[in-house]
């Protein structure tokens, strides 16, 4: 697909499965894609775009396998037979983006549940989109000393 037939897509698809709230769309945001990430931010779609720091598909998919092995995960009848092959397959199929793809969305998933969640809001309090620029350990460590009392009101002198 070109750049704008992709776009299109995802437009589309995101209204075929919106019930009442807006989809939230994961594409992955290393080098070129950011550029589709923020094309489809300016559709004012909800979209989240996710680094690909690890180059091991191997490492990807076994982290994500407990949700599969659990059976957290529920694949469709009909129209998921690639993708159910290339993660039963993997490394004996020839193609592996789907199960790749697929792996890095349930990892998404697992951090999103795994996120500590703020119990309540007062002037100063860290918020997860002022600290974007920190990895995730930083962030933990600043919302830790933040619960035990230890940041001053205006954290963000503390952040940058």
């Amino acid at each position: 697909m070109s750049f704008r037939q992709t776009v299109d897509t995802i437009k589309s698809l995101s209204q075929s499965v919106s019930t009442g709230t807006r989809a939230k769309i994961i594409i992955e945001g290393n080098a070129y894609q950011e550029a589709l990430v923020q094309e489809v931010r300016q559709k004012g779609l909800r979209v989240e775009s996710i680094k690909n720091y690890s180059t091991d598909k191997h490492a990807r998919l076994y982290s994500a396998a407990n949700l599969l092995e659990r059976r957290k995960v529920y694949f469709p009848r009909h129209g998921s037979d690639a993708l159910v092959n290339q993660i039963l397959g993997f490394g004996i199929e020839k193609h592996d983006d789907l199960m790749d793809a697929c792996a890095m969305v349930l990892n998404f998933i697992l951090n999103e549940i795994n996120r500590p969640k703020a119990t309540a809001w007062r002037k100063g309090v860290p918020r997860i989109e002022e600290m974007s620029h920190l990895n995730t350990r930083q962030q933990h460590m600043i919302m830790e000393k933040y619960r035990n009392g230890m940041y001053p009101v205006n954290f963000l002198e503390e952040v940058r």
